[in-house]
């Protein structure tokens, strides 16, 4: 009996290591830049008016230690708006598909990070829209 609840137990054990990690909020520090630029480093751009910039299907945050996690939830205009900039971003990282889900962005500037992206400050803006047209008769 007692060999085998010590095998039940082994194989509970390797069953969950052999898991995939749960997301988990970390914060990770880097800078945004062209996922082509990971995948083909001849296609960088080098600034915001680069023409290489708009080949780029996607941009990803590239970390110190040269890996890369995609920036799931923060729209391209805003990628692009502080492409190549040292950010801060707050969120769930998932280390198996190399992506966070974004809370917080936030860029250096003098030496502290100062946040100008969020996941509530963009649905605050999305509620402000649909009042405006929606909620306030619209003409529709």
């Amino acid at each position: 009996m007692k060999a085998l609840n010590v095998m039940i137990l082994t194989v509970i054990a390797v069953a969950f290591s052999a898991a995939p990690t749960p997301a988990m909020e970390r914060t990770l520090a880097g800078r945004i830049v062209g996922l082509n630029c990971i995948l083909e480093p001849n296609l960088c751009a080098v600034d915001k008016q680069d023409p290489h910039i708009a080949l780029n299907t996607d941009f990803v945050l590239l970390l110190k230690n040269a890996d890369h996690h995609l920036l799931t939830n923060v729209p391209r205009e805003v990628k692009i708006q502080f492409f190549r900039m040292q950010i801060e971003v707050t969120g769930n990282v998932s280390d198996e598909y190399r992506s966070i889900t974004v809370d917080t962005l936030k860029i250096r500037n003098g030496g502290k990070y100062i946040k100008v992206w969020s996941h509530d400050m963009e649905l605050g803006e999305w509620q402000e829209w649909r009042q405006q047209f929606y909620e306030k008769g619209s003409d529709n």
